[in-house]
């Protein structure tokens, strides 16, 4: 996949499982009434570490204690939030608080839980390995599903019983010929809705051409 501009907010440079992940997540919270912006999604070595200098060789503010080839954005496997109101961005608690709820029921990672730098408008999906585990080569398989997809899978259909087939007369647009065959010999009679092999079909077909002359 093309690197794009830095930086970029376009979900389309996410890891497949996460770019259905993020779309369902919109979809769950503008439902919930929660005005969602997705700020950034993949970043580059080049811009991480960009972002890494701030506050520290470089004006600003200190944003990240990641380094070029830590984080989980440039594995295409998180993406950033703000509450989509100027003035709003990133002060309201609870929003935040609802947003990453939404994102955990779904089988995320909330940054907003992280004991050390909490980072609310973070969203990450690790698909169970360790950050260890993806920056040293493990990747997610693409048709790995998030939580809220293995269990929105539709389950087997449950198998209607079938008929009774032991009635011991036959249906009414049968009786008939039934009661011919049964003349003939061709059929003992018995089970006359009942389903039939092979070896009965054709035992079936022999009397039959046997009951002419």
């Amino acid at each position: 996949m093309s690197e794009p501009a830095m930086p970029t907010r376009d979900i389309n440079h996410l890891h497949p499982t996460v770019r259905r992940g993020a779309q369902e997540f919109l979809a769950r919270t503008k439902a919930a009434g929660l005005n969602v912006l997705i700020t950034e999604t993949f970043r580059t070595k080049a811009y991480q570490d960009s972002l890494y200098a701030k506050g520290r060789t470089a004006p600003g503010s200190i944003v990240t204690n990641l380094r070029g080839g830590q984080s989980m954005h440039e594995f295409r496997i998180a993406f950033d939030i703000c509450k989509n109101v100027r003035g709003q961005e990133y002060s309201d608690t609870a929003f935040f608080n609802q947003c990453g709820k939404i994102w955990q029921d779904m089988g995320g990672e909330w940054g907003g839980n992280w004991a050390s730098f909490p980072d609310k408008p973070h969203m990450q999906y690790t698909h169970g390995y360790t950050e260890s585990q993806i920056r040293n080569g493990t990747r997610i398989p693409d048709n790995a599903q998030m939580l809220w997809e293995r269990s929105h899978t539709t389950p087997p259909k449950e198998e209607l019983p079938m008929p009774p087939t032991n009635q011991p007369i036959p249906s009414e647009w049968a009786k008939e010929a039934w009661a011919w065959a049964l003349a003939k010999g061709i059929t003992d009679g018995t089970n006359p809705q009942g389903s039939a092999t092979r070896e009965q079909v054709i035992t079936l077909i022999y009397n039959a051409l046997k009951s002419f002359p």
